[in-house]
Protein backbone atom coordinates (compact mmCIF):
# COMPACT_ATOMS: atom_id res chain seq x y z
CA UNK A 1 0.00 0.00 0.00
CA UNK A 2 1.41 3.37 -1.01
CA UNK A 3 1.10 6.40 1.25
CA UNK A 4 -1.88 8.69 0.82
CA UNK A 5 -1.67 11.02 -2.12
CA UNK A 6 -3.93 13.93 -2.96
CA UNK A 7 -4.28 14.21 -6.72
CA UNK A 8 -6.15 16.41 -9.13
CA UNK A 9 -8.50 14.96 -11.73
CA UNK A 10 -5.93 15.85 -14.38
CA UNK A 11 -3.24 13.83 -12.60
CA UNK A 12 -5.28 10.63 -12.74
CA UNK A 13 -6.75 11.11 -16.20
CA UNK A 14 -6.28 7.97 -18.29
CA UNK A 15 -5.30 5.78 -15.33
CA UNK A 16 -7.20 2.67 -14.32
CA UNK A 17 -7.86 1.39 -10.82
CA UNK A 18 -9.04 -1.94 -9.50
CA UNK A 19 -11.48 -0.16 -7.20
CA UNK A 20 -12.90 3.34 -7.05
CA UNK A 21 -14.50 4.33 -3.76
CA UNK A 22 -16.80 7.34 -3.99
CA UNK A 23 -17.02 9.34 -0.78
CA UNK A 24 -14.25 9.95 1.72
CA UNK A 25 -16.29 9.80 4.92
CA UNK A 26 -15.67 7.28 7.66
CA UNK A 27 -17.13 4.36 5.70
CA UNK A 28 -15.43 5.27 2.43
CA UNK A 29 -12.05 5.69 4.11
CA UNK A 30 -12.35 2.37 5.97
CA UNK A 31 -13.39 0.54 2.79
CA UNK A 32 -10.63 2.14 0.73
CA UNK A 33 -8.01 1.34 3.40
CA UNK A 34 -9.17 -2.27 3.55
CA UNK A 35 -8.99 -2.66 -0.22
CA UNK A 36 -5.63 -0.89 -0.41
CA UNK A 37 -4.16 -3.37 2.08
CA UNK A 38 -4.58 -6.15 -0.50
CA UNK A 39 -1.27 -6.69 -2.34
CA UNK A 40 -1.17 -5.53 -5.97
CA UNK A 41 -4.57 -3.81 -5.78
CA UNK A 42 -4.95 -0.17 -6.78
CA UNK A 43 -7.62 1.95 -5.12
CA UNK A 44 -8.84 5.44 -5.87
CA UNK A 45 -10.78 7.24 -3.14
CA UNK A 46 -12.57 10.30 -4.46
CA UNK A 47 -14.15 13.15 -2.56
CA UNK A 48 -15.15 16.65 -3.58
CA UNK A 49 -13.25 19.54 -2.06
CA UNK A 50 -9.80 19.94 -0.63
CA UNK A 51 -7.81 17.50 1.47
CA UNK A 52 -8.93 18.02 5.08
CA UNK A 53 -5.35 17.40 6.19
CA UNK A 54 -4.65 20.90 4.93
CA UNK A 55 -7.51 22.48 6.88
CA UNK A 56 -6.22 23.67 10.27
CA UNK A 57 -9.72 24.31 11.60
CA UNK A 58 -10.64 20.68 10.91
CA UNK A 59 -7.69 19.34 12.86
CA UNK A 60 -8.62 21.02 16.15
CA UNK A 61 -11.68 19.69 17.97
CA UNK A 62 -14.02 22.49 18.91
CA UNK A 63 -13.24 24.65 15.89
CA UNK A 64 -15.95 22.96 13.83
CA UNK A 65 -18.11 26.09 13.85
CA UNK A 66 -15.84 27.68 11.25
CA UNK A 67 -16.39 24.67 8.99
CA UNK A 68 -20.15 25.16 9.24
CA UNK A 69 -19.76 28.79 8.19
CA UNK A 70 -17.40 28.13 5.26
CA UNK A 71 -19.41 27.76 2.04
CA UNK A 72 -16.44 26.14 0.29
CA UNK A 73 -16.54 23.22 2.70
CA UNK A 74 -20.17 22.98 3.78
CA UNK A 75 -22.93 22.58 1.24
CA UNK A 76 -25.53 23.69 3.82
CA UNK A 77 -26.08 20.13 5.02
CA UNK A 78 -23.96 17.60 6.82
CA UNK A 79 -24.48 15.15 3.99
CA UNK A 80 -23.10 17.72 1.56
CA UNK A 81 -19.78 18.44 3.23
CA UNK A 82 -16.84 18.64 0.84
CA UNK A 83 -13.81 17.28 2.66
CA UNK A 84 -12.27 13.87 3.13
CA UNK A 85 -13.83 12.80 6.39
CA UNK A 86 -16.97 14.71 5.36
CA UNK A 87 -19.42 14.77 8.25
CA UNK A 88 -16.65 13.84 10.64
CA UNK A 89 -14.81 17.00 9.61
CA UNK A 90 -17.85 19.20 10.09
CA UNK A 91 -19.20 17.61 13.27
CA UNK A 92 -16.19 18.42 15.45
CA UNK A 93 -14.32 15.17 14.82
CA UNK A 94 -16.57 13.07 17.04
CA UNK A 95 -17.32 9.40 16.68
CA UNK A 96 -20.44 8.33 18.51
CA UNK A 97 -22.59 5.23 18.43
CA UNK A 98 -26.32 5.50 18.82
CA UNK A 99 -28.17 4.22 21.87
CA UNK A 100 -28.46 0.43 22.19
CA UNK A 101 -32.24 0.85 22.43
CA UNK A 102 -32.32 2.42 18.95
CA UNK A 103 -30.65 -0.60 17.36
CA UNK A 104 -33.00 -2.93 19.23
CA UNK A 105 -35.93 -0.87 17.92
CA UNK A 106 -34.68 -1.39 14.35
CA UNK A 107 -35.07 -5.14 14.93
CA UNK A 108 -38.78 -4.62 15.57
CA UNK A 109 -39.13 -2.44 12.47
CA UNK A 110 -37.30 -4.67 10.00
CA UNK A 111 -37.68 -8.08 11.63
CA UNK A 112 -33.96 -8.86 11.48
CA UNK A 113 -32.15 -9.81 14.69
CA UNK A 114 -28.85 -8.91 13.03
CA UNK A 115 -29.53 -5.29 14.01
CA UNK A 116 -29.72 -6.06 17.75
CA UNK A 117 -27.21 -4.06 19.77
CA UNK A 118 -25.62 -7.26 21.07
CA UNK A 119 -25.09 -8.44 17.47
CA UNK A 120 -23.94 -5.19 15.86
CA UNK A 121 -21.83 -3.92 18.76
CA UNK A 122 -18.94 -6.38 18.13
CA UNK A 123 -18.91 -5.29 14.48
CA UNK A 124 -18.68 -1.64 15.50
CA UNK A 125 -15.72 -2.47 17.73
CA UNK A 126 -13.94 -4.18 14.82
CA UNK A 127 -13.85 -0.86 12.95
CA UNK A 128 -11.94 1.01 15.65
CA UNK A 129 -8.32 1.26 16.64
CA UNK A 130 -8.94 3.20 19.84
CA UNK A 131 -6.28 5.01 21.85
CA UNK A 132 -7.83 5.43 25.33
CA UNK A 133 -5.36 8.08 26.54
CA UNK A 134 -7.37 11.00 27.90
CA UNK A 135 -6.12 14.57 28.07
CA UNK A 136 -5.72 15.57 31.74
CA UNK A 137 -8.55 18.12 31.56
CA UNK A 138 -11.04 15.38 30.55
CA UNK A 139 -10.10 12.74 33.13
CA UNK A 140 -12.81 13.80 35.60
CA UNK A 141 -15.48 13.72 32.88
CA UNK A 142 -14.81 10.33 31.30
CA UNK A 143 -14.57 6.71 32.44
CA UNK A 144 -13.93 4.68 29.32
CA UNK A 145 -14.22 0.90 29.51
CA UNK A 146 -11.76 -0.97 27.32
CA UNK A 147 -14.37 -3.62 26.48
CA UNK A 148 -16.50 -0.97 24.75
CA UNK A 149 -13.80 -0.12 22.21
CA UNK A 150 -11.87 -1.95 19.53
CA UNK A 151 -8.11 -1.70 19.18
CA UNK A 152 -7.21 -3.42 15.91
CA UNK A 153 -9.58 -1.83 13.37
CA UNK A 154 -8.72 0.40 10.44
CA UNK A 155 -10.32 3.56 11.91
CA UNK A 156 -7.93 5.30 14.33
CA UNK A 157 -9.85 7.03 17.11
CA UNK A 158 -8.70 8.90 20.20
CA UNK A 159 -8.65 12.23 21.98
CA UNK A 160 -6.60 15.20 20.85
CA UNK A 161 -4.25 16.99 23.20
CA UNK A 162 -5.62 20.44 22.52
CA UNK A 163 -8.12 21.79 25.03
CA UNK A 164 -11.54 22.41 23.50
CA UNK A 165 -12.34 26.05 24.32
CA UNK A 166 -14.84 26.52 27.16
CA UNK A 167 -15.60 22.78 27.51
CA UNK A 168 -15.21 22.67 31.30
CA UNK A 169 -17.64 25.54 32.03
CA UNK A 170 -20.08 24.01 29.54
CA UNK A 171 -20.00 20.62 31.27
CA UNK A 172 -20.32 22.29 34.67
CA UNK A 173 -23.37 24.25 33.44
CA UNK A 174 -24.91 20.97 32.26
CA UNK A 175 -24.43 19.47 35.73
CA UNK A 176 -26.02 22.53 37.34
CA UNK A 177 -29.12 22.14 35.15
CA UNK A 178 -29.50 18.46 36.02
CA UNK A 179 -27.95 16.89 32.94
CA UNK A 180 -26.07 13.80 34.13
CA UNK A 181 -22.51 12.80 33.33
CA UNK A 182 -22.16 10.30 30.49
CA UNK A 183 -18.69 8.83 31.05
CA UNK A 184 -18.59 7.17 27.61
CA UNK A 185 -20.94 8.13 24.78
CA UNK A 186 -20.06 4.90 22.96
CA UNK A 187 -21.25 2.56 25.74
CA UNK A 188 -24.75 2.09 24.30
CA UNK A 189 -26.24 4.66 26.67
CA UNK A 190 -25.16 8.10 25.40
CA UNK A 191 -27.54 10.06 27.63
CA UNK A 192 -25.93 13.02 29.36
CA UNK A 193 -22.85 15.14 28.85
CA UNK A 194 -19.27 13.99 28.74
Amino acid sequence: MQPKQTLSATAISGQTFDYIVCGGGTSGCVIAAGLASIPDVSVLLIEAGRDSGLAPDVLVPGKYVKQLQDKDENWSSLEGSRLEGVREAVNYMALARGPAADYDEWVKMVGDDGWKWENIFPLMKQLKDFDPKLPAYLERFAALRAEDHGVFGPLKVGFGDEVVPRIEPFIQACFETGIPLCPDINSGNPVGVG
